[in-house]
């Protein structure tokens, strides 16, 4: 295609995220502000799904889920989360961008003392970090 061509449609999806190029480009949707938008990253450890069933009393196809506030974001607006899956856990923190930029914190430094919290580090310990994914939530409901 080049760049004179256009395609019709009578419903185009975007699912683009918070940073959302396209739509701010078409002019459908102002930039963000700080104060909107939080700042998420999810870890995922690797468990045995026998340990996972232990440390957290469940059985075979039981989950469980988990939620922080005030110690976990370092008293930023936000909290943490924690939840279980077949062979790993899941946990993260979404806090305030605005916050995180007062206080000079890096996302990557908080989920680190999150993660080495003895009240979480007692459910993920002996587990292997698979990976670490940050992202934008727009905290404003003008996502």
């Amino acid at each position: 295609m080049g760049a004179d061509d256009r395609v019709g449609a009578d419903l185009v999806v975007i699912a683009e995220g918070a940073a959302s190029v396209l739509v701010r480009k078409a002019g459908l949707k102002a930039d963000l502000e700080p104060r909107e938008v939080s700042v998420g990253v999810k870890e995922v450890v690797e468990l045995p799904a026998e340990t996972i069933q232990e440390r957290f009393g469940l059985g075979e196809k039981d989950g469980a889920a988990y939620v922080f506030a005030g110690e976990a974001s370092m008293g930023l607006r936000g909290g943490g989360f924690l939840y279980t899956n077949k062979a790993s856990v899941s946990l993260g923190l979404v806090v305030s961008s605005e916050d995180l930029a007062r206080k000079k914190v890096e996302i990557a430094d908080l989920q680190t003392k999150f993660r080495m919290h003895p009240a979480v580090q007692r459910l993920v310990k002996g587990g292997r970090s698979r990976n670490t994914a940050p992202t934008w939530c727009p905290s404003s409901g003008r996502g």
